[in-house]
C-alpha cells in the first residue's frame, strides 16, 4: 500500500508536531506519533501552482498589451517634451 503522509497535533509535547514534519506512515500501520504516541492527523495534499500561474501569465501578457497599445501616445508625449519650442522670427515693424 501507498505510505500516508501524515502531521502531529501535539505542538506542546513533541518536536515533530512542534516543527510541523511531516510524518510517513505505511498504509496498514497505526497512526501514531512515534515519538509521543498523539494520533496522527492526514496531511492535507498540497495545491497545484498552475492557477498561479496561469494568473501570473494573463497578468504580465496584461501589461505587457497595454504597453503595447500605449507606446505611440507615450512616444508622442516624449517628443513633445524633449523638442525645444521654436524660435520666433523677428518681426520688422
Amino acid at each position: 500500500m501507498r505510505p500516508v503522509i501524515c502531521k502531529c497535533p501535539n505542538h506542546a509535547g513533541c518536536l515533530l508536531g512542534y516543527h510541523g514534519d511531516d510524518i510517513e506512515i505505511a498504509g496498514d500501520s497505526a497512526r501514531v506519533c512515534p515519538e509521543c504516541g498523539t494520533a496522527l492527523i492526514v496531511a492535507p495534499r498540497p495545491r497545484s501552482d498552475a492557477f498561479y500561474h496561469v494568473a501570473n501569465l494573463i497578468g504580465i501578457a496584461a501589461v505587457a498589451g497595454a504597453i503595447w497599445f500605449a507606446w505611440p501616445s507615450i512616444v508622442k508625449i516624449w517628443h513633445k517634451v524633449t523638442t525645444p519650442p521654436p524660435k520666433a522670427a523677428p518681426t520688422n515693424r
